[in-house]
């Protein structure tokens, strides 16, 4: 018997912890807890020193990862909250368990781990491993292993390994890490699919998208099951609904608040965007009034927040609108187009019909291409990273994998700290320990760890920033 649409939200919200049949103790929304754990764990405050635009950026107020992805919670938030009060009013969603605040509870849940599997670098991080595994010494190391494991980590992918940290890394290590609701976790995943599915190689010959790493398909598989996402071919499924509002939000934040960070570093003439947010504001009818407030302030940062913010509220309203009318499609598996390339799944804010709204992110989108990625300072930083990342990868591969362990892979394999191998691991695993480890590095550590390695500098790292506390306790490792 076909499940009514009621029935479909009430699985898409679950509840179910990862790697746990324990229900939560505390009589609170379990989605709330969510984000308790999130924003109590160290990937989550190790994002305050990765970059989002502008790497080891000396002006205070650009934005880090970890302040972007407070932003982005913010607007998921939003958007989550206003779909709720409606599905919840379209489908009789039984009011005692079910508010439009839990809506935007998941939503902000997964927008605060969003960006959490970022390497240093972010994107230019990204790739430097890739290029490692690509051609550099990684190219030899990945010979033996099968061909979806080379490709794993010849297209490593930040996205999958955000959900491999919190599945299988942190806390509950290899029972369900962060152990999420399912919810949450659905709501996460933007490419919930293997790296060998046939959605993967969408996205051009230069690029690779999933959601997760062979280790960890059975975690993707209860997600799955659990909110009932809708099978697409093997190890693949559709995207849950509130995934599109959590890309919503981050693509909102980002076109908006790249440009700011690009006006705080010179990059930017400020004049510019009062023009260009302002003439997009007069021809929307949902803001009223804008015009006489905006006249009143005097105060750059002032007058930058108040149009950022009626800009985002247009948009915010476009966006439910849509996801509104695309519901049904969405559950049902109709919203994807598979004649459309990389553009198959269709992101909300590049489905708005206004046509006003489309130039106007359009234009929002060549900015940074334009005046913010290739600044001088930022490309020789991403050109040094590559190196950076690639000597990491070269000293803590040869580490692990030597079988004599000399006194210098001893020292580096105890330097991984809580990320080092266990002794019996095969090859693949312990390749997997490194990328782990370096990806979790942050900008600065990243740096600091390569000139340590390479005697640029001495004086050591310090030992808790690496984890060691207990590592007296894990000796059998080495």
């Amino acid at each position: 018997m076909p499940k009514t649409l009621k029935q479909e939200w009430e699985r898409l919200l679950s509840t179910k912890r990862l790697g746990t049949s324990k229900v939560d103790a505390i009589q609170r929304d379990p989605f709330e807890v969510d984000q308790d754990v999130i924003i109590f764990s160290q990937p989550f405050r190790r994002l305050k020193d990765k970059t989002q635009v502008y790497p080891l950026a000396e002006n205070d107020h650009v934005r880090t990862r970890l302040s972007h992805s407070l932003e982005v919670s913010s607007v998921g938030q939003a958007l989550g909250s206003i779909i709720g009060r409606h599905i919840i009013a379209r489908h009789g969603l039984d009011s005692a368990k079910y508010h439009p605040e839990r809506f935007g509870s998941v939503v902000k849940a997964a927008c605060l781990v969003h960006d959490i599997g970022h390497p240093p670098l972010g994107h230019s991080g990204e790739e430097a491993i890739r290029e490692w595994f690509h051609n550099g010494e990684g190219k030899k190391l990945i010979k033996k292993f099968s061909k979806t494991v080379q490709k794993e980590f010849e297209w490593f992918e930040g996205n999958a390994q955000g959900f491999r940290i919190i599945t299988q890394i942190e806390n509950h290590r290899n029972e369900g890490g962060l152990r999420l609701t399912c919810a949450t976790l659905a709501a996460l995943t933007k490419y919930p699919w293997c790296v060998d599915h046939e959605h993967s190689d969408k996205f051009g010959d230069d690029k690779r998208k999933f959601g997760f790493f062979a280790p960890e398909m059975e975690y993707a598989k209860e997600v799955a099951e659990q909110t009932g996402l809708v099978p697409a071919g093997k190890n693949g499924w559709l995207r849950h609904p509130l995934a599109y509002l959590t890309e919503a939000a981050d693509d909102i934040c980002y076109l908006l608040a790249d440009i700011e960070d690009g006006i705080d570093v010179g990059d930017y003439r400020v004049g510019d965007l009062y023009a260009l947010l302002g003439t997009y504001l007069k021809g929307q009818r949902t803001v009223k009034g804008w015009e006489s407030g905006f006249k009143k302030l005097d105060h750059t940062n002032q007058k930058i927040a108040f149009l950022r913010s009626n800009v985002m509220y247009v948009l915010v309203t476009q966006v439910t609108k849509k996801f509104l009318d695309s519901e049904t499609a969405m559950i049902e598996g109709r919203y994807y187009d598979y004649s459309r390339g990389k553009s198959f799944y269709r992101p909300l804010l590049k489905e708005i019909k206004s046509r006003e709204t489309k130039s106007f992110l359009e234009r929002l989108g060549e900015i940074p291409k334009k005046y913010l990625y290739y600044g001088p300072r930022k490309m020789y930083i991403e050109v040094a990273y590559h190196k950076v990342v690639h000597g990491l990868l070269d000293a803590f591969t040869a580490a692990v994998l030597d079988e004599g362990r000399s006194i210098k892979s001893q020292h580096l394999v105890r330097l991984m700290g809580r990320d080092l191998p266990i002794e019996e691991t095969n090859p693949e695993q312990k390749l997997r320990s490194v990328v782990d480890f370096i990806s979790g590095m942050t900008d600065r550590f990243a740096l600091g760890m390569y000139r340590q390695l390479e005697g640029i500098s001495l004086g050591g790292m310090p030992s808790t920033v690496l984890g060691h506390d207990d590592s007296m306790e894990r000796q059998h490792r080495v």
